[in-house]
């Protein structure tokens, strides 16, 4: 495997990440239930609403004319060409990674998080704020630029979906050194949310097979105690 990171500075990147959220506000919001469902088509599966959001990434890296309206850095210009270069249409290998109550309390330790004196409800948001930034986390260990860029190419989306119970990230795993990650929010009421983010890291990337994509993201994300099963359409 590659280099551990160690948890100064996963903390650091995480911290970054959460900037990157907490500026950005929540997103859309979501409308009342019953926007985004399907009617009365066949249920649309969390793989291909989450390659959806790669692909709408994807076209957003192809325009410049949309990158060049978000930014004047050649830098981030640059990560962003390097992006939409890509062909996303058709993942190596697709994971998905649960984010469940025990991995939720380890990177609340990890960054240093006093849960227990917040109400409730705030608890919930920054458990999806903390689950929405790992992707962004995951690409700011490349540098400011590539942040930069991966922020502009943000996708999000919402559905409604009440078998969902808790947070889960899908990693989509491609050739070269980018991949995409959508990291879907169980919420109240059925709605889930979808967050989608580019992700440039060659160290992950090269990860070969489900222990070791495990392994890069225990070690250098701090998903601690984190259950990853291989999925497809």
């Amino acid at each position: 495997m590659k280099k551990t990171l160690g948890n100064h500075n996963v903390r650091r990147f995480m911290a970054a990440g959460l900037a990157v959220l907490f500026l950005g506000g929540c997103g859309k919001n979501p409308a009342a239930p019953g926007d985004g469902q399907t009617g009365g088509k066949e249920k649309v599966s969390l793989y291909d609403r989450g390659l959806e959001l790669i692909n709408k990434m994807d076209r957003m890296a192809e325009s410049g004319e949309y990158a060049e309206m978000m930014t004047s850095s050649q830098e981030v210009l640059e990560v962003v060409r390097e992006i939409g270069a890509g062909d996303y249409s058709q993942p190596k290998a697709v994971y998905q990674v649960k984010m469940s109550k025990e991995v939720m309390e380890n990177l609340f330790d990890l960054y240093g998080g006093q849960m227990d004196s917040l109400p409730e409800e705030l608890k919930e948001e920054l458990k999806h704020r903390i689950a929405s930034s790992v992707p962004t986390m995951v690409s700011a260990v490349e540098g400011s630029d590539v942040l930069a860029a991966v922020s502009l190419m943000a996708a999000d989306d919402y559905f409604i979906d009440s078998s969902m119970t808790e947070d889960a990230i899908y990693f989509y795993m491609y050739e070269g050194k980018c991949c995409g990650a959508v990291v879907f929010s169980a919420r109240d009421e059925g709605i889930v949310t979808a967050s989608g983010r580019m992700i440039v890291s060659e160290a992950l990337s090269q990860a070969a097979g489900q222990e070791e994509v495990k392994e890069w993201l225990v070690q250098n994300a701090g998903l601690l105690g984190i259950e990853i099963s291989e999925v497809s359409p």
